[in-house]
């Protein structure tokens, strides 16, 4: 696939052990999470909804959500996983406005990808976000989530509240449906 992506980075590796036992956040801490997950986090909710904007929006929300609740976090070390679950609810509510949007024709806009969009991604890397979007949702997501976001297997089937064997199962066909589409392609 060629695309990298940093290794998300536990809380507790950020601002050591300080950062757990505090009870209320500093701004010195949000911002070594931010720092150290937002672009993944963006590039995750770019790949699964297309917009780049909408993404960062996404993620934003997500982080306001985590500066409300951590007051009232039981285990702070868990922080990053809160903003992904997070990130992939908004990510889902804003798919579902989509939907509602295309069932009413008058009021949709119409969808141009931004010229930042086109000339940053490079053919191939189009090709494969392309064909993603063509995947059912589960496909797209377990396979986003595993091999852009690197989760594991159980973190996958954990953040979409799935069982492990459903996640193998939308893995594999999800990767074969890439490579059918990108194969023709070729």
């Amino acid at each position: 696939m060629g695309m990298r992506v940093a290794r998300p980075v536990a809380l507790e590796e950020i601002d050591g052990p300080a950062l757990v036992t505090d009870a209320y956040v500093t701004d010195h801490d949000l911002t070594a999470l931010f720092r150290q997950s937002c672009q993944s986090l963006i590039g995750m909710a770019w790949v699964l909804l297309g917009d780049r904007a909408a993404a960062e929006e996404v993620v934003q929300d997500a982080f306001i959500s985590l500066q409300r609740a951590w007051p009232t976090m039981q285990d702070r070390r868990r922080a990053l996983g809160y903003l992904r679950a997070t990130s992939l609810n908004l990510v889902r509510s804003r798919l579902r406005h989509r939907l509602v949007v295309l069932r009413h024709p008058l009021a949709r806009a119409a969808e141009v990808a931004s010229a930042e969009d086109t000339v940053i991604l490079s053919d191939d890397r189009l090709a494969v976000v392309t064909a993603l979007r063509r995947l059912p949702v589960r496909q797209r997501e377990c396979l986003v989530l595993r091999y852009y976001a690197e989760m594991t297997e159980p973190e996958i089937s954990s953040a979409l509240g799935i069982s492990s064997s459903s996640v193998k199962t939308h893995l594999r066909r999800g990767m074969a449906a890439l490579e059918s589409a990108l194969e023709a392609r070729a």
